[in-house]
């Protein structure tokens, strides 16, 4: 594989990571299975959820407004049909009634997204995706 290749699919893999907490922000939820292969899993607290159940599961999430601000995605291409990536992640929630902006006491979580990328025939996607809490506010 040339280096213009590998940089490549990197950059693709981490603007599906990026896009991913983009999309959840604006609650563009049914969006979020375009970046995802059909047979994805999404591992949030430990469970493991196939796409479709992840989906579900966060429309059911209060519509608090929330920031994802992520780390560039190290990306480590395994083969030419797959890849892994680790993006640190903090999370920026606000579940009142004010206008923005908002007031802020510090983030809501801090973690990691440990990632694996396929190529499928319609380009990269995300395979698996876990959201490790590593930080969380204290209470």
């Amino acid at each position: 594989m040339q280096n213009i290749d590998q940089i490549s699919i990197r950059d693709t893999c981490q603007s599906l990571s990026i896009r991913f907490g983009r999309l959840q922000d604006e609650r563009k939820h049914d969006d979020l299975a375009g970046l995802m292969t059909e047979d994805a899993t999404y591992v949030r607290l430990g469970e493991e959820l196939r796409v479709s159940e992840f989906i579900a599961w966060i429309k059911t999430t209060p519509r608090n407004i929330t920031r994802h601000v992520v780390t560039p995605t190290e990306i480590e291409l395994l083969d030419s049909h797959t890849a892994t990536g680790l993006t640190y992640y903090t999370i920026y929630l606000y579940g009142g009634d004010e206008e923005a902006p908002y007031p802020l006491a510090g983030p809501f979580v801090v973690g990691e997204y440990h990632e694996t990328f396929k190529l499928t025939d319609k380009g990269w996607k995300i395979h698996r995706r876990e959201a490790r809490i590593v930080f969380r506010k204290a209470k």
